[in-house]
């Protein structure tokens, strides 16, 4: 039987339901926010690619709008509405607010993020240059097409690594890091896993 592809009543009501699992002690010192919308042929995430900067860590990659939470941020939640706003143009309210994920360790860096999911009706405005190459929505059903994802080569500053990923198109990098493990707990925090990648260990 063909699986159904999943609407945003659906992500809404099991992302309500979802307990995270919260790093605690104010450990986080940044804030993501998963956003989504209803396009023409189903639910699409945005993404952004990072600008290439030798400053900035994630350099070049896959991710969500996000970066570190401020001192006159409210919380963590309100970093990622700032963020989102300086980097794709998109202002995000409270009430779009579906969920929050597990927050996520770097492996590489010594950091904690959390990542609270959003829907939204906006279109993606003007882009912050200095930090964001290009912004974009990619189909929900896509991301979920086993085919996509896989073991990928990435370089890491210099050291290649063979790491679980997604791969989106020929010409953007794959998807991978703590954006992957973001994903893959949203995933199943939605009930959306598909048979196909529910082997899969997502580390």
């Amino acid at each position: 039987m063909e699986e159904q592809q999943p609407t945003v009543d659906h992500l809404r009501r099991h992302l309500a339901e979802y307990s995270p699992q919260l790093a605690g002690g104010g450990q986080c010192s940044a804030a993501v926010a998963l956003v989504l919308r209803q396009g023409a042929e189903g639910v699409e995430v945005l993404f952004i690619h990072r600008a290439r900067n030798a400053a900035d860590p994630w350099s070049g990659n896959i991710a969500f709008p996000g970066g570190r939470i401020e001192a006159d941020d409210d919380d963590a939640m309100m970093a990622a509405m700032r963020e989102t706003a300086e980097e794709v143009g998109i202002v995000l309210e409270r009430d779009q607010l579906l969920g929050r994920l597990d927050d996520q360790h770097g492996v590489r860096i010594n950091v904690w993020v959390s990542c609270y999911v959003f829907v939204s009706t906006a279109t993606v405005g003007a882009t912050a240059a200095d930090e964001v190459q290009h912004a974009f929505w990619y189909p929900l059903e896509q991301l979920l097409s086993s085919e996509r994802h896989g073991r990928f080569a990435v370089d890491w500053h210099g050291e290649q690594s063979l790491v679980p990923a997604i791969k989106l198109h020929d010409d953007l990098p794959v998807l991978w890091g703590l954006t992957y493990r973001f994903i893959s707990n949203f995933f199943a925090a939605s009930a959306i896993l598909p048979a196909t990648l529910a082997a899969c260990t997502f580390k």
